[in-house]
Formats: C-alpha cells, sequence, structure tokens
C-alpha cells in the first residue's frame, strides 16, 4: 500500500501548488487521487498541509460529495452527519484539529450543504471555532472545490485538507513537523 508513496505525495502537492498559482489560473485542474487505488487515510496524510503557526492555520473540510456508498444514511444527511458515537463525523474533526491548537476552519458545501451548516451551527453554539461555509458545488472534483475556497486561505502559506469522512488517530504535531 505504501509504494509510489514519495510520487503520489508529490503529484498531490505539485497540483495542489498550480492551483494556487496565479500563472495557471485559467488552467482547469482536478485532482485524480481516485484512480490510484489508495486507502482513504493515506490521501488526508498525503494532502494534508500545515503551517508554523497553528494558531493561524485554516483546515479546509471538503464536505460536499454526494455519500452514494451510504446511500441509507445519506438521503436525509450529508454524510459528514454521520453519526459516530452520538456525534457526527465531522465533529470529530474539527475536535481533532481543535485539540491541536487549530480553530479556523473552511467547509466546503455541496450535497445537502445547508442541513451540515445548521448541524455544525448548533454543535458550535458557543463559537468556540471559527467555520466559514463555502458553497463549492453539487458535482466539483475536489481540486475545483479548493479553488472556489481559494480567497479564503491566500494569505495563507499553509493550510490543512481533509476530508469531511475520514477519521483517523494522527498526531498533528508531528505531521507538521514532518511536512514544514
Amino acid at each position: 500500500m505504501l509504494n509510489g508513496w514519495s510520487c503520489i505525495e508529490n503529484r498531490v502537492v505539485f497540483l495542489l501548488k498550480l492551483i494556487f498559482n496565479k500563472e495557471y489560473k485559467k488552467q482547469l485542474i482536478e485532482l485524480f487521487i481516485l484512480e490510484l487505488n489508495i486507502d482513504k487515510l493515506i490521501i488526508i496524510v498525503l494532502i494534508s498541509f500545515f503551517c508554523f503557526n497553528k494558531k493561524k492555520m485554516k483546515v479546509v473540510i471538503l464536505a460536499g460529495g454526494y455519500g452514494t456508498r451510504l446511500a441509507e444514511e445519506t438521503k436525509i444527511k450529508p454524510k459528514p452527519l454521520v453519526k459516530i458515537g452520538g456525534k457526527p463525523i465531522i465533529w470529530h474533526i474539527i475536535k481533532i484539529y481543535h485539540h491541536y491548537g487549530i480553530k479556523d476552519f473552511v467547509i466546503c458545501l455541496g450535497y445537502k450543504g445547508n442541513i451540515l451548516k445548521k448541524e455544525l451551527n448548533k454543535l458550535n453554539s458557543n463559537k468556540v471555532w471559527n467555520i466559514k461555509y463555502v458553497y463549492t458545488g453539487l458535482k466539483t472534483m475536489t481540486g475545483g472545490r479548493i479553488k472556489r475556497v481559494k480567497k479564503f486561505i491566500d494569505n495563507d502559506k499553509y493550510f490543512c485538507l481533509s476530508y469531511g469522512d475520514g477519521l483517523s488517530d494522527v498526531n498533528i504535531n508531528k505531521l507538521i513537523k514532518f511536512h514544514i
């Protein structure tokens, strides 16, 4: 499963640099991660980028997909709202980042985005997290969603990127040291 790790990491880094490079702003960029047949956890690690100052860092969470593999759950709610241990998946993701001092989030909305926004606002009623919701389209692919939130992370040298439906036991501090 780890074969080609550097090759894939370099490809993702290259594509993200292209997306945010003004010279290439007219060029359509998409991340072709699905064709690589890699475990989602590895993809999350590969496309996570961290900055030196975690307090100012933002986390972009991709939460706009249809969630077709969980159709019985996602007919009424988006996949990031599927509950694990009584709380939505996206709540767990945000709590993990918050545990490591990161509290600024940009949520890429799409399918049933209004429901996701409403539920997250309830969970964040005491305003512990700074959440910016951006509607990125119903059928927009990963690279397109990242491109659409560019203006909300443009001044940041680094940012985190996570799927809204994947949980893992990752030490964020160690990942920061590794990538920086």
